[in-house]
């Protein structure tokens, strides 16, 4: 057994005192990766201890998957011991669930990771007894930071902070020997807070990680790392920044960078800069905060840091946009864009770790956000629309933690006068190289002030070029409403829009507005800025789900109530601009949905008079450029179903009864040829197993599948369609079988279920992701799934009629609206479709309501190509 405790969850090495605790010896040194590499055998062994050994070297030099396969390995061999009582076993069998679940992290393997690190702790939370004689606390704090970890690493802060508070309470009642321990959990406490936008609650956490480590230098003298008490510091300045306590940060960060500077921790200093960066642009002082943006940029690309180099250059251009120098704002976040592009393309051939990629992945987003928000401001609408198509782009990679995915972008391009720009940003960037090295070095001062005259004139001329771009923009705005050539509109977006009748949408969601941009046929674009900012807007989408799905609580008056404030926010002003605008004869709306309006069943949305799907067919798109909109469905006879379903109660799942006849009403085959709707292929309960799908799809243009599925925000791991006999379909299955959905146009998910529980992290990425599984290049063109599960005997009559309208040669987005506006316009005839098949229209609680309610038949939406 090793003993080698971990803390890259708390931020800085302490866990050593773990080891003291209980008597035992942690490991001297961490394993060689060389040397690992040279023996592959590891893994072989048929010694438990030297399996786990391993699993525990290959996880300290990153090697995750290796580390994974040695573990597996031992659990096997030690699982038979732990189960006949041996407490040894039992103790090596938490090890190895607690480095499985640290390797699954290091992998982003996340809810692998929560899954076998729960279960290191139902194991190291045992008190001591006869069959128990280890005082196992040490190890059930570490598993529970672990726990908190993985929780921060989904977004799900609360949870964090459970598990930080439980560990903190384990290590004060084991004594002063944990404060260094503590200390650093307070530190993470604070972290947590930080996140859910709980500022005083952070401070609160730091200043208690600041006590206990105090008391621990008084106790004992040192330290195991000088770098703490600055990392904490350096947190208390960030969050008085984010509450906007400028002058309050201002000394604590100078106090940090002085530090920074006596160490030989570039990588710190840089961050620490980048902080003091952000403290004088609150200040207004924006030339000192560009010296130490600069400076900072200097070490990132001495380093070769492409991370620290996107988001220097990202917080150079949020100053620019304070400064609403918004032309100069958006060369430095296109910089900052295709830096993180270039970073993305060394993960995807493997020159980074792991570990990289959320690092990535957080980071680009912003810079999306933000440089769409600087070409709003400048009216450069197409443009805009071009890098929100990108946005959504980098958040289905973010879901689904795919930098290796096949979603791919090629970056931002720059004209030649941003060019120009970026050119002699970069001779600033060079000199500060230079002066950076020389500083290093000790080069004498006469060479020192001979750099620092340099800088001064480069600043001058680069002041000077960014009057003249300025200058320049300006002309340009004034000459062209829309700043770019109307006729650049993209191939997809045009082929989108290729009819007139169609209305292309992006909502944009700012944390202080609502930014409505849309086009029309012909390259006619315009912006509509709406005065509701997120929180508001987040808090009435939750209402407005939270009414729709429970008819019995929530009287229909409330529901459309609330579904009007919606329609006043997202579609009121689009028909006042086009009126302005004399466009007219929109009868299509193509949107491409951002945060929270995703969870938004559009169709349901109210005017005072009517639903929005009783004057236009809605849809969705993942983003514009990746959206075919060229293939069509083929005549019946050529469109053949593969049908997937589960009528049966399993484990964990009520029973579906109406599927049966779901699926026999849409496909006619073999047993019952005259039947259907659509030839095709029906695999029911056991017969639908993971074969069924993988064998059968290549040979169907459309996959339909009933069965509970579940999308859940953060962790795409978690989500999963339930296969018919029980077992879990989960996403990586789906990816795995992308050949053999390269002839499939269209997939129906006919009972999915998303989840909306007020959580900061939930923006509706996890619907767009997962439909992300099905629609990548080379596989279906178009998903149709419901935004939460709808009663069964329902669900079969909307879908059998809306086959029956693709049958008679509808585009797709118009079969769905014409069956939608069938269950508003027409429930006596649904009613009646029901009863002579010898069903209800859903059992209690729904049956207060008839089948025009929105229940019924607003959550089904259509992604993709709808025509």
């Amino acid at each position: 057994m090793k003993i080698c405790f971990l803390a890259r969850s708390l931020g800085y090495g302490v866990l050593a005192f773990w080891v003291t605790l209980v008597g035992l010896t942690p490991a001297v040194q961490a394993a060689n990766p060389a040397q690992l590499a040279q023996t592959p055998t590891n893994c072989q062994s048929r010694d438990p201890n030297q399996l786990l050994n391993a699993g525990i070297d290959y996880y300290e030099v990153s090697n995750f998957q290796t580390a994974l396969d040695c573990l597996a390995t031992a659990l096997r061999f030690v699982e038979s011991s732990a189960r006949s009582g041996s407490a040894q076993a039992r103790w090596d069998l938490g090890e190895i669930y607690y480095y499985q679940g640290k390797s699954h992290t290091g992998l982003t393997q996340y809810a692998q990771a929560l899954t076998t690190l729960n279960q290191a702790l139902a194991i190291f939370s045992m008190p001591p007894s006869s069959t128990w004689p280890f005082d196992s606390r040490g190890w059930q704090s570490s598993t529970l930071l672990a726990l908190a970890d993985v929780s921060s690493n989904i977004g799900d802060y609360s949870a964090s902070i459970q598990h930080i508070e439980s560990a903190l309470q384990i290590s004060r009642a084991i004594g002063n020997t944990t404060l260094e321990t503590q200390s650093a959990a307070l530190n993470n406490l604070g972290l947590a807070h930080m996140n859910l936008g709980q500022y005083d609650a952070a401070l609160q956490s730091y200043q208690a990680s600041l006590e206990s480590l105090q008391q621990h230098i008084r106790l004992f003298g040192q330290t195991s790392d000088r770098g703490a008490e600055p990392t904490t510091r350096g947190n208390i300045a960030r969050t008085l920044a984010f509450l906007g306590r400028y002058q309050e940060a201002l000394p604590i960060a100078q106090s940090v960078l002085n530090f920074r500077r006596q160490e030989s921790d570039l990588s710190r200093l840089s961050v620490t800069l980048n902080d003091l960066g952000n403290v004088y642009t609150g200040l207004g002082q924006h030339d000192t905060a560009l010296e130490h943006y600069r400076e900072a940029l200097a070490i990132a690309e001495q380093q070769q840091n492409l991370s620290r180099q996107a988001l220097t250059l990202r917080r150079i251009g949020a100053l620019y946009s304070q400064k609403e120098e918004w032309a100069t704002a958006t060369v430095f976040l296109k910089q900052s864009v295709n830096v993180s592009e270039r970073f993305r393309q060394q993960l995807v051939s493997g020159g980074l770790g792991e570990a990289n990629e959320q690092s990535y992945l957080a980071s680009v987003e912003e810079s999306y956000r933000l440089l769409a928000d600087a070409l709003i401001q400048q009216g450069r609408i197409l443009e805009a629309q071009q890098v929100l198509d990108l946005l959504k782009l980098e958040e289905i990679r973010n879901f689904n933690r795919q930098t290796r995915a096949v979603w791919t972008s090629q970056g931002l391009v720059l004209d030649d006068l941003e060019r120009e720009i970026v050119a002699a940003h970069n001779s600033l960037i060079e000199l500060g190289r230079k002066i950076l090295v020389c500083e290093q070095a000790g080069c004498p001062a006469t060479e020192l002030n001979g750099y620092n005259r340099d800088m001064e004139r480069l600043v001058v001329d680069y002041n000077a070029k960014l009057w003249a771009f300025d200058a320049t923009i300006n002309e340009r705005h004034a000459n062209d409403r829309y700043f770019q050539n109307p006729y650049n509109l993209s191939n997809s977006a045009q082929n989108i829009l290729a009819t007139s009748d169609t209305l292309l949408v992006y909502p944009f969601v700012l944390d202080d507005r609502l930014v409505l941009l849309w086009a029309a046929a012909g390259g006619v674009a315009g912006q509509v800025e709406v005065p509701v900012n997120l929180a508001t807007l987040s808090e009435t989408v939750r209402q407005f789900r939270q009414q729709l799905q429970e008819p019995e609580l929530y009287s229909l008056e409330d529901l459309q109530q609330t579904a009007q404030t919606l329609h006043g926010w997202l579609i009121a002003p689009l028909e006042a601009a086009l009126q302005q605008d004399n466009i007219q004869g929109i009868e299509r709306l193509v949107f491409a949905q951002d945060r929270v309006t995703r969870y938004i069943p559009m169709a349901a949305l109210y005017d005072g008079e009517q639903h929005l799907v009783q004057r236009y067919a809605l849809s969705t798109v993942l983003t514009v450029e990746l959206t075919d909109t060229t293939e069509r469905l083929d005549a019946v006879e050529s469109s053949p179903v593969l049908g997937l379903g589960l009528s049966q109660k399993v484990p964990d799942f009520d029973a579906l009864p109406y599927v049966e006849a779901e699926l026999e009403g849409i496909i006619r085959g073999a047993a019952a040829p005259t039947d259907g709707i659509f030839p095709g292929q029906i695999f029911l309960n056991n017969d639908f197993d993971f074969d069924a799908l993988r064998n059968n799809a290549r040979n169907h243009r459309i996959l339909h599948i009933a069965t509970h599925a579940k999308f859940v925000p953060g962790l795409y791991e978690s989500s999963y369609f339930v296969l018919g006999n029980g077992d879990r379909l989960g996403m990586s299955d789906i990816d795995a079988i992308g050949r053999q959905l390269q002839n499939v146009h269209l997939v129906v998910l006919s009972a999915c279920e998303t989840a909306l529980g007020g959580q900061r992290n939930e923006d509706g990425r996890e619907i767009a992701g997962i439909s992300a599984y099905f629609l990548a290049p080379d596989r279906a063109k178009t998903v149709i799934a419901s935004l939460w599960k709808v009663a069964d005997a329902s669900t079969s009559v909307f879908m059998q009629r809306f086959y029956d309208y693709l049958a008679q040669g509808m585009p797709k987005g118009e079969a769905l609206q014409r069956t939608q506006q069938d269950f508003l316009d027409n429930p006596e005839a649904i009613a009646d479709s029901l009863r002579r098949g010898g069903f209800e229209l859903a059992d209690h609680p729904q049956h207060t309501v008839d089948a025009s309610h929105p229940f019924f038949w607003a959550p089904f939406i259509l992604i993709g190509n709808d025509l």
